[in-house]
């Protein structure tokens, strides 16, 4: 088979596989994660089954390298529940209250897309 004919027979079975990504992100978001790792799955699957070694050879090692499980490193920040009222008061704020007998710092966190408050009640006596 000519050279060319490989690279188009190549393109064209790399662009059926990978068709499908688009209308996964299009989907429900709880189904992304399960829809990407299945097509993934099958991609490489059918990938072993490829007769072309050039692009076996390419693609084998990236989608095997995406399933690895990998540790990334976590960095925890302690930010004063002051601090961060502060610095972003369109998004907090805090009231006091008395909720059965306790005081309590009542925070009040904006949710990101919706005009909506959510109260959160933290006990001022407790860590």
């Amino acid at each position: 088979m000519p050279r060319a004919e490989q690279i188009q027979q190549s393109r064209e079975f790399v662009r059926h596989q990978i068709c499908e990504f688009p209308q996964i992100i299009e989907g429900d978001p709880h189904s992304w994660w399960h829809a990407t790792a299945k097509l993934l799955l099958n991609f490489r699957r059918q990938l072993q089954e490829y007769s072309n070694p050039d692009v076996r050879d390419y693609f084998d090692p990236q989608i095997a390298a995406l399933l690895e499980q990998k540790e990334f490193p976590q960095k925890t920040n302690f930010l004063p529940l002051s601090e961060m009222i502060n610095n972003q008061p369109d998004r907090f704020f805090s009231e006091s209250r008395l909720i059965k007998g306790e005081d309590c710092i009542i925070l009040h966190v904006k949710h990101p897309t919706e005009d909506f408050w959510q109260e959160i009640p933290l006990p001022k006596n407790r860590k």
